[in-house]
């Protein structure tokens, strides 16, 4: 697949004018679904029928798919892929629901080959970000992009995690980073706000998640995804003292799936 750059988000009126969605502003409800996936990353935003998608998991497990099925979800309108780990995005073929397009920062060559077999069967293709970025999402929300892998950030993949944030109702309701370390969280600082949950960095390591972030994020929740008994020792206990620390409360799936919903205040319906 040839990159592409030229097509990267030249405007936001661009990609305004391909989503083509119908209002959804009668349906007020706003999901944040959390599966247990093992030791991986992969969650949803959703509206009504439609989803976007952080990350996909890893590959040879069906429980994202299986719990946008389950609240009705028919089609993703973006899936966004933070970086290229199997742990986020070896899950892709697995989604199972039909996907309008795909979002990742910056790529080398062969990581972004990797991606042309999906790409091709997305109506909108896969587009790399060029922060700062936004476009609605899901009717009338916003999702930010504030870090796309190009803030000289070294070349490991996890410092190139892609930043995004989504706001709905005049809010943050969601931060996600990825595996981005406590280099990459304290050169963005400028650009994060208050929110409701944030995504805890790299399944909680202890090289994530710095204290000055979520401060800054000052979130009610943090979400953690880990598998159980791994090997990393996620999340560590050096993670979850600075959510305790700011004064979050921790989510973390273990089997059950978690719910957190916007109606519009926020309610955590399943754990």
């Amino acid at each position: 697949m040839r990159m592409v750059a030229a097509l990267a988000f030249a405007a936001s009126a661009f990609l305004a004018g391909c989503m083509e969605t119908e209002p959804l502003e009668t349906q007020a409800e706003l999901l944040l679904v959390a599966p247990y996936v093992g030791q991986g990353h992969g969650v949803a935003l959703v509206r009504g029928n439609r989803a976007v998608v952080f990350d996909a998991g890893p590959g040879e497990q069906s429980a994202l798919r299986q719990e946008l099925t389950n609240v009705g979800v028919e089609r993703i309108e973006w899936v966004v892929l933070t970086h290229p780990d199997l742990d986020h995005a070896g899950g892709l073929d697995s989604l199972g629901i039909p996907a309008e397009g795909l979002l990742h920062g910056r790529w080398s060559e062969s990581e972004s080959l990797s991606l042309a077999p999906f790409c091709r069967s997305l109506p909108k293709g896969c587009l790399q970000v060029q922060a700062p970025q936004s476009l609605s999402v899901l009717g009338d929300a916003t999702l930010e992009v504030f870090h796309d892998g190009t803030h000289g950030l070294d070349e490991e993949p996890n410092s190139r995690s892609l930043v995004a944030d989504v706001s709905w109702n005049g809010a943050s309701r969601f931060l996600v980073s990825g595996d981005l370390d406590t280099t990459g969280e304290l050169s963005l600082l400028p650009w994060i706000r208050r929110t409701d949950v944030v995504q805890l960095g790299h399944h909680g390591s202890r090289s994530s998640a710095h204290l000055a972030w979520l401060g800054r994020a000052a979130p009610r929740y943090a979400l953690v995804q880990a598998g159980l008994d791994n090997g990393f020792g996620h999340p560590t206990a050096q993670a979850l003292a600075r959510v305790a620390a700011v004064g979050a409360d921790l989510l973390m799936p273990r089997g059950k799936s978690i719910i957190v919903r916007w109606n519009p205040e926020l309610d955590v319906v399943g754990r």
